[in-house]
């Protein structure tokens, strides 16, 4: 559900009801508010008077370094909240997301994964023999760097399996996550089935 409020475009989360300031990010590195048009010192002041969080949604133009510049910029003015449409934060870093999110488009990474051999690796563990449909298939979330080193690895569904996960972490990348001819840090989930 979207409203305007103030002249700045706000965006109601329907679970939790808290309203999102949604500001435009450009090519050029310039936050925008679509409604109002403020930008600037005046844009910063207005988010730092506000109680919503502040969800920025990069421009297609807007490279994966001027993204990662300008939001630096607003933490750095004690804006806490602050979201990136399309990206997970992790250890101070952003990844672009493929699989996670619709608002946003990369590339994912072109990955040798065996699923046959997961999946056996999974069933020999004997933990996921009796797990419930709701549990099943595995879920991780693979973090990826620009150059194509897996640097993160976060269970989302089903048992810890050490042994799937690294094979999950040694996996041979063939090709990094882009977005748009630009090499990029990339999250992305991985299903394991266990049926």
């Amino acid at each position: 559900m979207r409203e305007i409020a103030q002249g700045t475009r706000q965006e109601t989360n329907l679970t939790t009801g808290s309203k999102r300031l949604l500001v435009i990010l450009d090519g050029t590195g310039t936050l925008r508010d679509p409604v109002s048009q403020l930008e600037g010192p005046a844009l910063i002041s207005r988010i730092q008077t506000s109680t919503a969080g502040v969800t920025v949604v990069p421009s297609a133009d807007a490279s994966m370094l001027i993204i990662e510049e300008t939001v630096k910029s607003p933490q750095k003015q004690d804006i806490k909240d602050l979201l990136v449409a399309g990206f997970v934060t992790r250890d101070g870093r952003l990844f672009a997301t493929w699989g996670l999110s619709a608002e946003y488009s990369a590339t994912p990474p072109l990955l040798k994964l065996d699923g046959e051999w997961l999946s056996g690796i999974a069933r020999s563990s004997g933990l996921v023999d009796k797990l419930p449909a709701s549990e099943k298939p595995l879920l991780y979330l693979m973090l990826m760097n620009e150059i194509g080193e897996i640097v993160g690895l976060e269970q989302l569904r089903g048992p810890q399996i050490p042994a799937v996960e690294s094979e999950l972490v040694h996996t041979s990348v063939i090709r990094s996550g882009s977005r748009g001819a630009e090499p990029v840090p990339i999250a992305f989930v991985v299903e394991v089935e266990v049926e």
